[in-house]
């Protein structure tokens, strides 16, 4: 599955509304694996790997939906929900000011807080929701998951993991699952279901390795990436071999290949 993400910006009268699209489409699951050839990078595709199942037009409201988060900024920042029937195009309000049904036990902090979309898992009956700091250069925060047939917001347990970012994840092709590392500790590889609200660690390197390839200051760099629904690949690096004269400047540790994970 394709993950991605649409930003319509417009202007509306009394204020600035931004929309914010999440939709999935499944794609054949042709394994790849990254490999090393000389200072580049090249992927060696392997078939006959189980097929990533494919929507039949049925009932199921995450194969039929998707679903636009909406930020308003008014005299306050809200967030509306709605869901658009794939089949119709009808765009329907599902889920009115999302954010102000979060307990304050649950986030104390709710000023400039907002709800965006993180992922729509695959027949799930669920949609992830993350907090973030509209108009900032913050990651990504904890993690809610909406019922879509109650429409009830809850706060997921994996946030005992996630400690949110920006590019230190990837969502798996059918978006039940993360390939995850905390920037704060990236020597730790982690895969969080999404759909069960658990996390598994499944990588733990040794001194001076990172997942976190760097990119100077307070920046990082990572290679994270799911060659299948049940595959993953990381990227790792040796922290005491740093590159000098590099053409790409964001990576500034010397690479030591891939660690291989399943979610098995």
């Amino acid at each position: 599955m394709k993950n991605f993400f649409v930003g319509l910006f417009f202007f509306a009268l009394g204020g600035l509304s931004i929309q914010l699209l999440y939709s999935a489409e499944l794609l054949p699951s042709q394994r790849v694996i990254p490999t090393e050839v000389g200072d580049e990078q090249t992927e060696q595709p392997v078939t006959n790997q189980p097929a990533v199942p494919q929507s039949q037009n049925n009932e199921q409201a995450t194969a039929d939906y998707d679903y636009v988060s909406e930020l308003n900024w008014d005299a306050e920042i809200t967030t509306d929900i709605f869901r658009i029937n794939r089949a119709t195009g009808k765009r329907e309000l599902f889920v009115k000011d999302a954010y102000s049904q979060v307990p304050a036990s649950a986030e104390p902090e709710t000023i400039n807080r907002a709800f965006n979309i993180l992922a729509h898992p695959f027949r799930s009956g669920s949609v992830i929701l993350t907090v973030t700091i509209p108009d900032s250069d913050a990651g990504y925060g904890d993690l809610y998951k909406l019922n879509e047939e109650t429409k009830a917001i809850t706060k997921m347990r994996i946030n005992e993991v996630w400690k949110g970012g920006l590019s230190n994840y990837k969502i798996s092709p059918d978006a039940t699952r993360i390939l995850y590392t905390d920037w704060m500790s990236p020597s730790v590889l982690w895969i969080c279901d999404l759909t069960q609200d658990s996390c598994t660690k499944k990588v733990s390197l040794g001194v001076a390795e990172s997942f976190d390839g760097g990119s100077g200051g307070l920046g990082a760099s990572y290679d994270l990436r799911w060659t299948t629904e049940i595959t993953a690949f990381a990227r790792y690096f040796d922290t005491t071999e740093e590159i000098v004269g590099e053409t790409d400047p964001g990576r500034i540790y010397q690479s030591l290949g891939f660690k291989e994970v399943s979610v098995y």
